[in-house]
Order: C-alpha cells, then structure tokens, then sequence
C-alpha cells in the first residue's frame, strides 16, 4: 500500500469517527427533545454497527495492512477488503437508521461479517510469508 493511499484509509477513518461522534451527539439531543422522522433505536442500531465496521475495524484494517507493507508483505487484495467493509459500513449506517433490523440492515451485516473472515484469512496467509 502506498503511502497516498495509507492516507486516504486513515482520513477516512477520521471521517468516520466524525460520523459516528455526530450520531452520537444526535441520540443525546433525541433523549430531550422531540427530533421527528427518526427512530431512537434505529438511530442507536446504526450508530452502533457503523461504529464497530465504519471506524474500529476501518482503522485495524488499515494499521494491519500498513504493518505488511512495512514488512515488504502486500497483498492488492487488502485494497478491495478495506473498500468492501467501508461499502458494508456505511450500508449499515444507512439501513439500520431507516428500518432497523430488517432484510437490508442484515444483509449487509451478514456482508461485513463475511468481509472480516476474508480479510482474517487472508492477513494470516500473508503472515506466513513474513521472514523470521
């Protein structure tokens, strides 16, 4: 991974966890005001779930992969992994917010649950090739 792109995964995480700190803010305000069109637990279930694929595994993902590529270990596949979990991310955020737990809330997070086996197996295989 270039250092450019290394870049790009970390402001996005940034990103991220400005979205996440948003939310945040928004359920608090939810808790004393009326904030009508959106649900308090919808809103806690996407905040949640975007939390955890959007910023926590966004940014492990990218340290992770940032440690392979100092270990002259990279594997282009990273790239699509990282792309597929912030796709599965922000589908989550967007989906639980507007039904809950419903098909598409699900699906996309039986999707990100999916991308992290990947990326889990796929780390490990490069691991192996790291010298001793």
């Amino acid at each position: 991974m270039n250092k450019n792109k290394l870049s790009l995964f970390v402001k996005i995480g940034i990103f991220n966890l400005t979205i996440v700190a948003m939310i945040g803010t928004l359920m608090r305000y939810k808790i004393g005001f009326d904030f009508p069109y959106l649900d308090q637990k919808y809103l806690l279930h996407g905040h949640s779930h975007f939390a955890f694929a959007g910023w926590v595994t966004h940014i492990l993902f990218t340290l992770l992969v940032a440690f392979l590529n100092q270990q002259n270990i990279y594997n282009k596949r990273f790239d699509k992994l990282i792309w597929a979990n912030l796709l599965c991310a922000y589908g989550m955020l967007i989906s639980f917010i507007i039904q809950g737990y419903g098909g598409i809330s699900i699906g996309f997070s039986s999707a990100s649950i999916i991308v992290n086996f990947i990326f889990a197996f796929q780390y490990f295989d490069s691991l192996r090739s790291m010298p001793d």
